[in-house]
């Protein structure tokens, strides 16, 4: 993964190996912090449970 258009914009390839994509910073972003929202809200879930 490496960013390019001056960090505008992210380069990967599919599965490691697979046919290079590119998608917006931005975009990226925001799939992340939907991951990390998720996982925080099966920790919650989690801890819930436990206890």
């Amino acid at each position: 993964m490496k960013l390019v258009n001056n960090g505008m914009k992210v380069q990967y390839r599919s599965g490691g190996s697979g046919a290079v994509r590119t998608m917006p910073y931005v975009q990226y972003l925001n799939y992340c912090n939907q991951i990390m929202l998720s996982c925080c809200a099966l920790l919650a879930l989690e801890l819930a449970l436990a206890f």
